[in-house]
């Protein structure tokens, strides 16, 4: 598999990174920042560095054919586990903020294992065909996000969560940085394992701005995006053609394709 990179900048705030992991596996990590930059690039640096010395450290064991598919899915979720966590306290006391999707795909991009925090999103099609996607935790349209934040002491008025004093206010329930708001956002990624058949996308939100809130709408739209980079249109064309070519926040895309 092959990674592509499609990015347009509005404010400057999204941050991403893309490696090849020791075992041959590839590591893409998407942040889209709010309050400014300075969150999201200790987010990718942070989460990034962490998970390529993981596997650097177990490059030989993972080489090796006694090496199970259970020990990789093991590997990979703890790997994201860790580096959210370790990265949740290097950004505690940082005011700006992130959300994030971490994929970690094996070599063949057959099996991968994901961290989502917030309303960025990775999405591929199951063996069987169907649509996946991580989950969407903006409170917009994710009524268990939003009482959980409320039940942390955040206020939802107008589509955003606020502080308990009323100030800020982010859509995603979750999030990194984000200093001003307390408790209210949480830390704690949703983690798991997928088994994709063809390519496998990340992206920030900013590619669906018509459509964001609208599950119908955005399912359309990265399926659109799904079949044009299966039918071998380069990520650029395939990402401006599927939004409508109208961009009015940072976007980034990543898509893990076989060409």
């Amino acid at each position: 598999m092959t990674p592509e990179v499609f990015t347009y900048e509005v404010k400057g705030e999204d941050r991403h990174r893309v490696s090849q992991l020791a075992d041959g596996s590839h590591l893409v990590v998407v942040a889209d920042g709010h309050g400014g930059a300075r969150c999201a690039a200790t987010v990718v640096g942070s989460i990034g560095g962490a998970i390529e010395r993981v596997f650097a450290s177990q490059a030989e064991a993972a080489a090796s054919p006694a090496f199970s598919e259970d020990q990789w899915k093991e590997l990979a979720r703890d790997a994201l586990r860790n580096a959210i966590d370790m990265t949740a306290e290097a950004t505690a006391t940082e005011l700006s903020g992130a959300v994030v999707t971490a994929v970690i795909a094996d070599a063949s991009a057959t099996m991968l294992a994901y961290a989502q925090l917030g309303d960025t999103v990775a999405f591929w099609r199951g063996r069987d065909g169907s649509f996946e996607r991580t989950p969407d935790h903006n409170c917009r349209t994710n009524h268990a996000e939003r009482r959980a934040a409320e039940e942390r002491g955040g206020r939802y008025f107008l589509g955003y969560i606020m502080a308990p004093d009323g100030s800020g206010g982010l859509q995603p329930g979750r999030s990194l940085g984000d200093h001003f708001m307390g408790e209210v956002v949480s830390k704690v990624p949703d983690i798991d394992l997928a088994f994709p058949a063809g390519a496998v996308v990340v992206s920030s939100d900013g590619v669906v701005n018509d459509v964001q809130g609208d599950a119908k709408g955005e399912e359309d739209l990265f399926l659109r995006l799904l079949d044009a980079i299966e039918d071998g249109s380069p990520l650029n064309r395939a990402v401006r053609s599927a939004a409508g070519g109208r961009f009015r926040d940072d976007v980034t895309v990543v898509a893990l394709v076989d060409r």
